[in-house]
């Protein structure tokens, strides 16, 4: 047991369980959680009330929470006028961040079969019209977080007939597990409580009373404690506690945005060939729990708890603290102190970029996307000055070689040795414990690596974590991408990519990735990130026009308008729901090692062993693994994406897979990655898109073109070893030279497009036809009229009609053909063979 400390605590605890109540109160039947109430509208506050007086010592503080708990809905006028405050506080917090449960008051369902909605399907930004609450489809299925029940289902007709006992189910687990919880101090406390609430809750519907509900009763609940939280320090510190409340236009709120600088030359900068697959893994991970760092090392100084980081969203997070002058002060010494400490190991390639947006009720509520956007401009300002204080103070670096082992190394060689050490530890770690004050460590210093000044980290798997004796050292433990809870820490989930091709327990070198390719030994560089991301943000959430039609039939007049669906807890649903695809989903299901998917009809194997996680978070990714299993592997991606965000043609992803030598500098081929992906951005409208081979096309086409490709190959492949040089029908039938003079035959065809679409065509390019023909005639013909598969003869048809069509902006020979061959070359080539053109 512990006690509470401060009301800080018990308001946010408060704000954290307030509408837990949606989760039990949806269930007619109460014996099913315990308990045997007349009022069932009280039954899941005395269930809570029951748990809390189990794990909190008795105190006053305790008896408030219980008050502000078990009388949340029900104002039944408190003698405490300072305790009715809070309650008036935590009740604001909780319409600030979902204030759309207020507003759409539409059709009520039965509270006891209504699931959660995919955010993703009401996502629209091209006509700015989502889809109304009986077009809404897709829903979650009750569940913990999983790689599998994170994929939202189509759900016909009445929906899940046995939603009501499901639930029943979902919610005693959750109350079992809760029970489990053994801690000694409030932060213990509290994580333990909000890992288990993601853990459940992150699937059930906040707002069951209308038809549809996209906003997670998790988010809600985090956001509602992180505001008030927020609200009661600034209300304690401006000396309103006894005023009945803020105004929703008065700037109560000082949001804190974060963001790493200087990643990309970061990671690649000066990246020697040997090792550099450890040393990547090793910088990319450093970049990532950096964040994550600074952000814990934010809400510990500030004194505010896990919910105040509101979002992390493409490499930056949100903190919601008090506007007040304690905070603003603080804020400035930590930027100070962090940058200085950057500035002087990393040699100025890593800043952390903080800015902050004041801001009000109204804003939280209804345009937090607003708060995004200016602070983005904030952060783009703020980048012109960076390390502007540092180097007046320290504008030389001191560089200098010190001798170890009788070898001369720099400060630079010492750094990228750790990252290196790092690179190696995560692969096999499934915990990592944040240690604020290094002093505590002693002996134990050397098994753990330093991410900021004083505060450091240590690497655990299962079983380590499970055995070690000194609990107190660990200020937070991250659980990477498991939802077991371990009891005794305070502890949150962390879903990262830590995916990487081992052999022998060490991870592969590139070179040695390469050597799994089809033909051609070479890796590929896969770049992608979400299309539009930014208006999907800003306006993807926007107001319906029929549901604002029926939400103005049922209010005042002067309420009458558009609906707006910008607040908090829905923009960070669908930040939370693109950061468990790209950063859980995808290192689970590469962890599986294969997986099978359909080409054309066609069955096909994935093998995700040689295919390496650089970097995927957020909304965007960078793979990096044998040249042909890159391909595929991509296409299975942007599949699952399609299944996962509902098949919403609002939310694609585009591109780019460069093919490279395994000894390349890695950082040139995430440069070539990075242009094609802008290729296949450019390549049309709506984006949605890939570019390889220098050719950019739609993803709609992938599987015409690669199902075409592989057929090919399938007949350029070299005879079987068994097979007699008489034997035809195990014969190659396409041989490379004659592939090859095809490739050039289809740079021709290319070129001749290119100068008709500017008025300038030469037709002298169109011999490529009769050029065809005579090697088609003198080298195919023969070889088809000789074989009996008569599918090789259709495909040969067909491969014969692309060279013969006329040239048009969407003909298959100039715009598709290249690629093809391409494919098939690299698949079919020798080593020692020559480059494609």
């Amino acid at each position: 047991m512990y006690k509470f400390e401060n009301m800080e605590q018990v308001v946010s605890l408060a704000g954290l369980l307030h509408d837990l109540y949606k989760s039990v109160d949806m269930n007619w039947n109460f014996t099913h959680v315990g308990i045997e109430q007349n009022n069932k509208n009280s039954a899941s506050s005395e269930k809570i009330i029951s748990f809390l007086e189990k794990k909190i010592e008795p105190s006053d503080f305790l008896e408030k929470l219980k008050i502000i708990v078990s009388d949340y809905y029900e104002d039944i006028g408190f003698k405490n006028k300072n305790l009715k405050q809070i309650k008036g506080i935590i009740l604001k917090a909780s319409e600030y961040s979902a204030n759309e449960r207020k507003k759409e008051q539409m059709k009520e369902t039965d509270l006891r079969s209504k699931q959660l909605n995919s955010i993703f399907e009401s996502i629209s930004i091209r006509d700015n019209k989502r889809k109304t609450a009986s077009e809404m489809k897709y829903m979650y299925k009750l569940g913990i977080i999983s790689p599998e029940n994170i994929f939202p289902e189509e759900v016909k007709n009445e929906g899940n007939m046995n939603f009501e006992e499901d639930l029943h189910k979902h919610i005693e687990n959750f109350f079992k597990e809760m029970e489990e919880i053994k801690v000694e101090n409030y932060s213990a406390f509290y994580s333990q409580i909000y890992t288990l609430l993601e853990k459940y809750t992150w699937c059930i519907a906040l707002d069951t009373q209308n038809k549809s509900s996209d906003i997670s009763l998790f988010d809600h609940l985090r956001n509602t404690s992180a505001l008030a939280l927020a609200s009661y320090k600034y209300y304690k510190e401006k000396g309103l506690l006894d005023k009945e409340e803020c105004s929703e236009e008065e700037n109560q709120f000082l949001v804190i945005i974060g963001d790493i600088n200087g990643i990309q030359d970061f990671i690649y900068d000066e990246m020697e060939i040997d090792g550099a697959a450890k040393l990547l893994r090793g910088r990319s991970f450093f970049v990532k729990i950096l964040s994550d760092v600074i952000s814990l090392y934010l809400i510990k100084e500030l004194e505010l708890n896990i919910s105040n980081i509101v979002l992390t969203a493409g490499g930056k997070f949100y903190v919601i603290a008090p506007n007040t002058q304690e905070t603003n002060e603080k804020i400035k010494k930590i930027k100070k102190k962090l940058n200085d400490y950057l500035y002087r190991r990393f040699f100025g390639q890593l800043f952390v970029n903080i800015v902050t947006v004041e801001s009000n009720g109204n804003e939280i509520s209804k345009n937090f996307n607003k708060i995004i956007e200016y602070s983005n401009i904030l952060l783009d300002e703020n980048k012109s000055t960076k390390f502007s204080e540092q180097i007046m103070e320290n504008p030389v670096f001191n560089v200098d070689y010190y001798e170890s082992d009788g070898r001369k190394s720099t400060a630079i060689d010492r750094l990228n040795e750790e990252l290196k050490k790092m690179g190696e530890k995560i692969p096999k770690s499934e915990y990592i414990g944040v240690i604020f004050d290094s002093e505590k460590l002693s002996e134990e210093r050397k098994e753990t690596f330093e991410i900021i000044e004083n505060l450091n980290i240590k690497f655990f798997n299962r079983i380590e974590i499970k055995e070690y004796k000194e609990k107190e050292k660990i200020d937070m433990l991250l659980s990477l991408n498991n939802t077991e809870i371990i009891k005794g820490y305070p502890m949150i989930f962390r879903f990262t990519n830590n995916y990487t091709p081992m052999e022998n327990k060490v991870i592969k070198s590139f070179d040695d990735i390469s050597k799994s390719a089809k033909g051609n030994q070479k890796i590929a560089v896969y770049k992608a990130d979400v299309d539009n991301l930014g208006m999907i943000f800003s306006i993807g959430l926007k107001g319906n026009t029929e549901l604002d039609k029926e939400y103005n039939k049922k209010v005042n007049s002067e309420k009458k308008g558009k609906t707006d669906y910008n607040s908090l807890s829905r923009i960070a649903t669908l930040s939370r729901n693109m950061e468990y695809f790209f950063s859980y989903w995808l290192n689970q299901e590469l962890s599986k090692q294969n997986e099978e998917i359909k080409i054309n009809g066609t069955e096909y194997l994935l093998d995700f062993k040689d295919i390496y996680v650089l970097y995927s978070g957020g909304d965007d990714l960078i793979l990096i693994g044998s040249w042909d299993k890159i391909i595929f592997t991509a296409y299975y991606i942007r599949k699952k994406f399609e299944e996962y965000t509902t098949e919403n043609d609002n939310i694609t992803i585009s591109g780019g897979i460069a093919i490279v030598h395994p000894k390349i500098q890695i950082s040139r081929g995430v440069d070539i990655a990075n242009e094609l992906e802008e290729k296949a951005k450019e390549s049309n409208e709506d984006k949605d898109s890939l570019a390889i081979f220098n050719k950019a096309f739609k993803w709609e086409k992938f599987e015409e073109i690669f199902g075409f490709a592989e057929q090919l190959f399938n007949i350029a492949v070299k005879e079987e070893n068994n097979a007699q040089e008489s034997d035809v029908q195990n014969k190659k039938i396409l041989s490379q030279g004659f592939l090859y003079r095809n490739y050039r035959y289809v740079k021709m065809a290319e070129k001749f497009w290119e100068q008709s679409e500017k008025g300038n065509p030469d037709f002298r390019l169109l011999t490529y036809i009769s050029k065809f023909e005579y090697d088609y005639g003198r080298n195919i013909r023969e070889k088809l009229e000789k074989l009996k598969k008569e599918e090789i003869k259709e495909l040969m048809k067909v491969y014969k009609e692309h060279f013969n069509e006329e040239i048009t902006e969407k003909a298959f020979i100039n715009n598709y053909m290249g690629i093809v061959l391409n494919y098939v070359l690299n698949a079919n080539r020798k080593n020692n063979n020559r480059e494609v053109e």
